[in-house]
């Protein structure tokens, strides 16, 4: 009993039992002292346990990293079963794979040694690696296989009995080669072959296994030195003309240099000669492989490398060698040439100045102007060009060769050789000659078909002969030339591209301002006639109010063939005495206040004709140029009566008028009215020019005008009781008259209780809506009387 005496300076002392001394050192009673313990409220919680760490999380720990600690920490396990902490695939719960390195399950095992056989193998059979350094068991999967002295290999069954890559399962000669067909023939036995080391097949005869096609045994011991099948393998040395393939390469024996031609020295076993006739070595630098009959022969170098047997200075073939040729490469050309350097010449230079062309010697015939010394003379035959334009005529023989110098041709092509426009396929000018030798004849836009002494084209140079100009933009009419008179004929006669006003039916009612005539017209189809006298108002030309003048310029807007009654016709002859033209003034025709026309003119004497109408007509001088003089003017009516006549003064700063007649003339101011017809009697008759329906003698219809353009209405159309009807039937054109007729049909106009629009009273014996009939009432019953 553990006793324990408390001295206290004010309490006294006191007495603590064992059981509670022990409470006080273990709270949690769990055997483990206060110190120690990692919780002492919990009795779960004793002293600190024994980890280990987990760095790669793969569960297992690191049994070299011990962690001490109450609970398992994070990145701790409680095994130390782990051989390698750092990689998570590695651990007791992996799989492991052999030949990797790697002893990924933990289990300590080799990793090279799969069989257990204490031979080391690795991923590449029994061939070392870095994995596996040690490696000699060319079967790590089979125990019983593997490499120990004395082993006995088996040829062609797969297997490598003896792990020993020199003696292969495919090599029975012992040459280091296996087979060629060892994949073949293993599997014929129903075995699987082995991998045939790199380099080391393609064996056509090894002795213990059929040869490969075409390799005949009996071939090595029937010619020549016997050879024994360890001669015979890829890297044995070819002996040719032999007829065996010693280094199975599968090519003729009778090709050394390998060209595909067999030598044309030796025959084959079947005693066919090749074509190749040089089959190796060299002949002055060049490979045997380079010369055969397929090679491109470079010629002067001595070899006949297309095996053609032409003289390889004699290129063209015509018997004449190479004049010279520059043996040695110092660009000095020789005679003679020693290819071989054994002192002996193998070339002597010949007469021939171009070896490449066998109609190019000594006694060829030259060929003019075509840059080539066929006759090896040194001179060419060129032609004289006088006039420069690049195509002679006569020959002359210069050095050269070109032909190219001033005054030389290569051609004699050349019609005229003393003009520069004339010469083969020259651009035509418009000269009147032909300037292409080529062409038989003058273009025709050269030629003056009409005889208005123009031409389609444009004037190259002097002009010719009876040609004046080019241009003609109508070569077949005489009418039409530049500068040509404007004809009212519809064309464009000055090839300005443009028409004259007079020629233009501006306001398109098939009539022209000019004097039409219709044998000459060649324009507009459509146009019919001339003289109209307002181009712009398409109902206004000769004719148009036909029943009032076949011939005057009318207008006739409703077309019925009349013209209003206020149409007035006058004509003015502008005159320029002084040859100055009117010197931009004109005249103005203003009617009811609206102007008009403008007139006037820039020289010569001109006739304008115009219809208006209106009830005021005003003539007005306007002339912004004071210097105005022999200017005149004189206006008739259509009559051809006088109205007035006038002309610009002297001084030029009045504008002189009155009648001729009397010679009163008065003088006027630019912008002043000179002449004025006022209420004038027109020639026409239409007493409305805006209905169709009235005009002389019109059929009179029931609408409230006067048709036939009299003063009054017909009495049917008056409507003399004022009840809205008048006795006509309405007209289908509608009323036109007083707007208080409704209808028509009135059967009493001189009664307003009657008409068609009135209420009928039965029984009263009238007629009251003027329908004909007299309804009668009966007991209720209305029936109609007649």
């Amino acid at each position: 009993m553990r006793i324990v005496w408390l001295l206290g300076l004010t309490t006294g002392c006191g007495y603590i039992s064992d059981a509670k001394y022990d409470l006080r050192l273990d709270p949690d009673q769990d055997g483990v002292s206060i110190e120690e313990d990692c919780d002492n409220e919990d009795p779960n919680l004793g002293v600190k346990r024994t980890f280990y760490a987990d760095t790669d999380g793969d569960g297992f720990g690191d049994p070299d990293e011990i962690i001490e600690a109450c609970i398992l920490p994070e990145g701790a396990s409680e095994n130390a079963l782990d051989c390698d902490d750092t990689r998570s695939d590695v651990n007791p719960g992996m799989e492991d794979v052999f030949y990797d390195g790697v002893d990924a399950d933990c289990d300590g095992s080799n990793d090279c040694d799969q069989d257990g056989d204490g031979f080391d193998g690795s991923a590449e059979g029994g061939v070392p690696t870095e994995e596996c350094p040690n490696a000699t068991d060319c079967n790590d999967e089979d125990p019983e296989v593997r490499p120990v002295a004395g082993a006995t290999e088996v040829q062609f069954n797969g297997e490598d009995d003896d792990c020993n890559v020199n003696t292969g399962d495919g090599d029975f000669d012992g040459d280091g080669f296996w087979h060629a067909n060892y994949d073949a023939i293993v599997q014929a036995n129903g075995l699987i072959p082995m991998p045939i080391p790199e380099g080391k097949g393609g064996d056509c005869y090894d002795w213990g296994a059929e040869p490969v096609e075409g390799f005949d045994p009996s071939v090595i011991n029937g010619f020549g030195d016997f050879l024994q099948p360890i001669e015979v393998h890829p890297e044995a040395t070819e002996r040719y003309y032999d007829g065996v393939d010693q280094n199975c390469d599968g090519l003729s024996d009778f090709d050394q240099d390998g060209d595909g031609f067999s030598t044309a020295e030796y025959p084959d076993r079947e005693g066919t000669i090749g074509s190749d006739c040089v089959d190796t070595g060299s002949v002055y630098g060049i490979d045997a492989v380079d010369i055969n009959v397929d090679a491109t022969d470079s010629w002067y170098d001595g070899v006949d490398q297309d095996c053609a047997g032409n003289n390889d200075f004699d290129q063209d073939a015509d018997g004449d060698m190479i004049s010279e040729y520059d043996c040695d490469g110092d660009g000095v050309a020789d005679v003679e040439c020693d290819l071989d350097g054994d002192g002996i010449a193998d070339f002597t230079a010949g007469s021939d100045c171009d070896d490449t062309n066998a109609s190019i010697n000594p006694s060829a015939e030259e060929e003019p102007a075509d840059g080539i010394d066929q006759n090896c003379n040194g001179f060419e035959i060129c032609f004289e060009d006088i006039d420069g334009d690049g195509f002679g005529a006569s020959e002359v023989e210069r050095s050269d060769f070109t032909c190219s110098g001033t005054g030389l041709s290569t051609n004699d092509l050349d019609c005229d050789d003393d003009d520069a426009a004339v010469y083969p396929s020259a651009t035509e000018l418009c000269d009147g000659i032909i300037n292409d030798c080529n062409t038989a004849s003058l273009p025709a836009n050269e030629q003056d078909l009409d005889g208005d002494t123009y031409v389609e084209c444009t004037i190259s140079g002097s002009v010719w002969g009876n040609v004046i100009g080019g241009g003609d933009c109508d070569p077949a009419d005489a009418t039409v030339f530049p500068g040509a008179p404007e004809l009212i004929d519809g064309i464009d006669n000055d090839c300005d591209t443009l028409l004259s006003s007079e020629e233009v039916d501006g306001d398109g009612d098939g009539f022209v301002a000019g004097d039409f005539d219709a044998a000459t017209w060649m324009g507009d189809p459509l146009v019919i006639g001339g003289q109209d006298c307002d181009d712009t108002v398409s109902e206004q030309y000769p004719g148009a109010a036909y029943n009032d003048s076949a011939t005057e310029c009318l207008v006739d807007l409703d077309e019925d063939g009349y013209a209003p009654i206020t149409e007035y016709c006058f004509q003015m002859d502008f005159v320029d005495n002084s040859g100055a033209g009117w010197q931009s003034a004109s005249v103005q025709v203003i009617v009811d206040g609206v102007l008009h026309g403008l007139y006037g003119t820039n020289g010569g004497t001109v006739t304008e004709s115009g219809c208006v109408s209106g009830v005021n007509i005003e003539w007005q001088i306007y002339f912004p140029d004071t210097t105005i003089a022999g200017a005149e003017l004189t206006i008739y009516d259509a009559n051809g009566i006088e109205i007035g006549s006038g002309s610009g003064s002297a001084q030029g700063d009045t504008w002189n008028w009155g009648h001729s007649s009397t010679m009163l003339n008065a003088p006027y101011l630019s912008g002043d009215v000179f002449e004025t017809v006022m209420n004038p009697e027109g020639l026409g008759t239409d007493c409305d020019d805006n209905d169709f329906t009235r005009y002389p003698s019109a059929p009179e219809l029931c609408d409230g005008v006067a048709n036939e353009c009299g003063t009054s209405l017909p009495a049917d159309e008056i409507d003399n009781d004022l009840d809205g009807y008048v006795e006509c039937s309405i007209d289908v054109n509608g009323w036109w008259g007083s707007s208080s007729v409704v209808g028509g049909g009135d059967c009493n106009d001189a009664d307003s209780s009657i008409s068609p629009g009135a209420t009928e009273i039965p029984n009263d014996g009238i007629d009251q809506d003027c329908d004909g009939t007299e309804p009668a009432s009966q007991n209720g019953i209305t029936s109609a009387n007649p």
